[in-house]
């Protein structure tokens, strides 16, 4: 094999697929995967990743040929599927732990602000009382 179109085109006939599935599948509009499929054009990394999901094949396989098809090391997809989840996990993780701290700080900003604001203890009705004496009923 010596190219990414006669690769896809191997895998697709493994796998027994049609474009049409292929585009469902991926989201890959069915005239891109034409142009895939006839060398035409080359891959965008998404489309690939996509594509080589679909086709259990390796992204680096329909590439360029590099390793077996996915079919026949069944291990190596599945190796590249739990880095890339790791490390979106740990992205996840740090994106979590970053908006957590910023909460923590609005927190307790509001808090001493509150504690600014609290009502004068010896006083605590003096409010009430001037809201009281200007709106007292007529007689």
């Amino acid at each position: 094999m010596s190219s990414f179109a006669e690769r896809l085109n191997q895998a697709m006939h493994k796998k027994a697929c049609k474009a049409v599935d292929l585009t469902k599948a991926t989201g890959v509009i069915a005239s891109v995967i034409s142009r895939y499929r006839s060398g035409k054009h080359l891959p965008t990394i998404n489309n690939v990743f996509a594509i080589a999901k679909y086709l259990k094949v390796s992204p680096e396989w329909l590439l360029n040929g590099s390793d077996a098809p996915e079919w026949t090391k069944p291990s190596q997809g599945t190796l590249w599927d739990k880095d890339k989840i790791i490390g979106v996990q740990e992205e996840l993780i740090k994106k979590f732990k970053q908006e957590n701290e910023e909460l923590r700080q609005k927190v307790k900003e509001l808090e001493d602000y509150k504690a600014k604001k609290t009502k004068n203890p010896t006083k605590p009705n003096k409010q009430k009382v001037g809201f009281m004496k200007k709106h007292k009923p007529k007689k």
